[in-house]
């Protein structure tokens, strides 16, 4: 899983580029051809697809929950082994959320007892994307959602990395 993991990365960082094998190898410090046979078999496996070109074929992120899941694995793996989120385990009564990881920045959101801004520069080096965190003590919150219902939408929806969030915070 983690060659894979690895040959996927491109395809994370940039889902709307097609790469060709030696270039993805290139990215990837991994040899041509182990690159080759895994891009084979996620092609099979409905993780990429592959876009024809004149000379060489090239390999595209797939718009399938395959693709979606081990780009969520990767995301939060990269959460997870980071400063960032050890940050903000030191803080027990903050809840953090990731509303959203799939699109050219990852959006996260901060709900807090006492605010304390978080440092994203390392996320954003791993990810190679901005990261965005909107910062919320649970009455502004509360406020924000009565007028935005993407926003609450978002937050069911996302997926709770530190504490945790009940519907009833909301009402």
């Amino acid at each position: 899983m983690e060659a894979k993991v690895a040959i996927l990365e491109p395809f994370f960082q940039k889902p709307r580029e097609a790469f060709h094998i030696r270039e993805a190898a290139k990215l990837t410090s991994i040899n041509h051809t182990t690159v080759r046979k895994y891009l084979q078999e996620m092609v099979k496996e409905g993780i990429l697809t592959i876009k024809e070109d004149k000379l060489y074929d090239m390999y595209m992120a797939a718009d399938s929950p395959a693709f979606r899941n081990i780009h969520l694995y990767y995301t939060l793996e990269i959460i997870r082994k980071s400063k960032f989120l050890a940050e903000i385990e030191k803080n027990d009564k903050d809840a953090a959320v990731v509303l959203s990881a799939f699109t050219e920045s990852i959006e996260l959101c901060m709900i807090y007892q006492k605010k304390k801004e978080y440092p994203t520069q390392e996320l954003e080096k791993a990810f190679g994307k901005n990261i965005a965190v909107q910062y919320y003590d649970i009455k502004k919150l509360q406020n924000c959602l009565k007028k935005d219902a993407l926003l609450f939408q978002k937050i069911i929806n996302g997926i709770v990395i530190n504490g945790k969030i009940t519907v009833t915070d909301f009402l």
